[in-house]
């Protein structure tokens, strides 16, 4: 039976437009809790966990999530994140953590510098499934969120507290993270720039051996040939360029690491 069905019985039998009023109202919210994503979430979709090293603009902020690492064993998770400001002097940020299904969580800055930031949150339940990092300036006039989900996140055996020069270690480590992930980038883009190389070469070779019945079309071909002899020349210059910064990377990963033992 309908909905307008059962108002219309219960108002012919009442005779009173206002429970029918009630009703109508009584078993349209039953729908609303029973249907809404709002109170039964989806259990097969989470929420996007946000990609490390990317800017996240915030305020007149760059903010960078550097590291998001979770124990099973100690129920706890480290989140690094860098920050980047334009401005002088910055507005006050707080933070708190919050869990999709459990809601909010302990959450200690144990280092809290204007641009470097690690959180501690603890006391996640067994069966956590998406966590929200809310970094919150002034009185809530701007909120940045980052996201980890249970099937994203980063798992090692233990989160130990570290003492001052230990968290300075981890930073610089992610620095050497960075780095590393930098390099792989560049060869990346070197490795596309060499096979549009190499198949320009290869059509270079093509246009040189074809014959032309017309000198239009031969001179058509050798600007052609031309052409891609440019921006082939342009490539390697890029490539000379990428190579160049990732030996300065390389290099300065090398120095971060002596300075990390020297930390020891």
């Amino acid at each position: 039976m309908g909905i307008l069905q059962i108002i219309r019985k219960h108002g012919k039998k009442n005779g009173n437009t206002g429970s029918i009023v009630l009703l109508a109202f009584i078993l349209c919210g039953y729908l609303f809790f029973f249907t809404s994503r709002i109170w039964i979430p989806d259990p097969g979709e989470l929420v996007d966990a946000t990609p490390l090293y990317e800017p996240q603009a915030f305020s007149s902020r760059q903010v960078y999530l550097t590291a998001w690492d979770y124990s099973e064993r100690d129920h706890a998770m480290e989140v690094i994140v860098e920050v980047e400001s334009t401005d002088l002097i910055e507005a006050e940020l707080k933070y708190e953590a919050v869990e999709r299904t459990a809601g909010e969580l302990a959450i200690d800055a144990v280092i809290d510098q204007s641009d470097h930031k690690v959180f501690r949150i603890t006391g996640l339940p067994e069966n956590w499934e998406e966590i929200s990092l809310r970094l919150i300036e002034g009185d809530g006039e701007e909120i940045l969120r980052l996201y980890t989900n249970a099937d994203t996140v980063e798992h090692v055996d233990s989160l130990p507290e570290k003492d001052q020069a230990g968290y300075e270690a981890d930073r610089l480590q992610g620095q050497i993270d960075y780095d590393t992930y930098r390099i792989s980038v560049r060869q990346e883009e070197i490795e596309d720039l060499q096979k549009e190389n190499s198949e320009m070469e290869q059509r270079i070779a093509e246009l040189q051996q074809a014959q032309y019945p017309t000198e239009e079309e031969a001179a058509e071909a050798a600007d052609t040939v031309e052409r891609a002899r440019s921006a082939i020349q342009t490539n390697e210059d890029c490539i000379s360029e990428l190579q160049t910064e990732i030996d300065d990377l390389e290099m300065r990963s090398v120095q971060i690491r002596d300075q990390i033992n020297g930390m020891q």
